[in-house]
């Protein structure tokens, strides 16, 4: 109330899924045959065949009680992306009645230019006044294809466990020889750990991710007002089941993830998180020497890691939390999945780069927020509150957060 200034507006609410599903129906089932015509000739338009799919954008208007989505049209190609293949059609959709019977397309911005409605579009269309540019339909998704366009090669090396794994994973608690913490994952914030400590002694009382951000630029409007915050969709909510030997390594600690969100029963995800301890591929320290004496010492590093996957529409983003030997912890980040893309027209290469024919890779920026919360100097803070010097007893933390794209 505070906050807000009063009660939270319902119109505030999260988006659930049986809200999109109104929204879907009302853009396919009520509007786009408004428009058949034009759609026939631009886009192999196939109404019961739905060969178009709608996505979504955020935020939901552009001042407080607006509940206004942008839905961009793309060409539904299985297993390439749909996010590459844009068709130029973009809805702004009113569904801020609680009826979805209410709900109406506000604007309509085709290839360059706005109309009032999908009818006033195809009016213009017939009478000539529309310059459509034809977009084909690309059924296999070319060289942005997930399917195996070569024979498939050798297997790829794999690490084993000589003597077994050097880690448990009992419920949510972790332990190894160096390392334990508990972990979990939160349905909006995403993966997190909690009582983080090395050697006994703890370092952190929690390390978690907050929120991810995605700000985009363009020249059609669902582009140039796309600010996507993350946590809003749901981080934890949209993990994806992780698979073996691609997304952690076959012989990794594979752990469920139970749920209650937007329903009256649990759900799971399987194999939403993976613990597994990895060689580096460098040594963590060597030396070799040949004068005077000749000797050789060296260490391999190994890390102890923990992952989890959240795949926010177009993009799957690749969470670790490292633990290394020298008690240093790494948090990582990799974004990977698909760019977003808009139809190219006009000025739209001073918003990104050209990636095919008629397609935009929108320019666009990502941001992460971790909450870190050290448990400052451990027991030599607690026992003694004062500038001594002494022998520095507790391990040293190193944080380091790394992004890659």
């Amino acid at each position: 109330v505070e906050r807000h200034g009063g009660p939270l507006p319902y119109h505030r609410r999260p988006v659930l899924m049986r809200e999109y599903r109104d929204i879907d129906q009302l853009i396919f089932d009520r509007e786009l045959p408004q428009a058949a015509g034009l759609l026939h000739h631009c886009c192999f338009y196939k109404r019961q065949g739905r060969n178009l799919v709608a996505m979504n954008t955020a935020p939901r208007g552009m001042q407080s009680g607006d509940r206004a989505t942008w839905f961009g049209l793309y060409y539904n190609i299985s297993g390439a992306g749909f996010f590459l293949h844009p068709v130029g059609l973009e809805l702004l959709v009113d569904h801020k009645a609680l009826e979805p019977a209410h709900w109406t397309i506000q604007k309509v911005f085709f290839q360059g230019r706005y109309y009032e409605s999908l009818a006033q579009l195809e009016d213009q269309f017939e009478a000539g006044l529309v310059n459509v540019v034809l977009i084909p339909d690309n059924g296999t998704g070319g060289s942005w294809s997930l399917k195996s366009q070569v024979p498939r090669g050798p297997s790829p090396p794999l690490q084993l466990h000589p003597q077994g794994p050097r880690f448990s994973v009992q419920g949510s608690q972790v332990a190894s020889s160096l390392w334990t913490f508990s972990f979990g994952l939160g349905a909006f914030s995403g993966p997190r750990i909690f009582d983080i400590r090395f050697r006994g002694e703890r370092l952190a009382y929690e390390i978690s991710l907050q929120e991810a951000l995605a700000i985009y630029g363009g020249n059609s409007p669902s582009a140039l007002r796309s600010r996507y915050t993350d946590g809003g969709f749901g981080l934890g909510h949209f993990s994806s089941t992780l698979t073996r030997g691609v997304d952690c390594p076959y012989l990794a600690t594979y752990v469920d993830w139970h749920f209650l969100l937007e329903s009256q029963t649990p759900k799971t995800i399987r194999d939403a998180i993976c613990v597994f301890e990895q060689n580096q591929g460098l040594p963590l320290r060597r030396h070799h020497s040949d004068i005077y004496s000749q000797y050789f010492g060296g260490l391999a590093e190994t890390v102890l890691v923990l992952r989890s996957v959240s795949t926010m529409l177009n993009y799957d983003y690749v969470w670790d939390m490292v633990f290394h030997a020298n008690g240093a912890i790494e948090v990582r980040l990799h974004a990977t999945g698909y760019i977003s893309s808009a139809f190219l027209f006009g000025a739209a290469r001073s918003y990104g780069n050209q990636v095919g024919e008629h397609t935009l890779g929108t320019v666009h920026t990502h941001s992460a927020h971790f909450k870190v919360d050290l448990d400052v100097a451990g027991k030599i803070f607690q026992q003694k509150q004062g500038f001594q010097k002494r022998g520095l007893r507790s391990p040293c933390l190193a944080l380091k957060i790394v992004t890659e794209t």
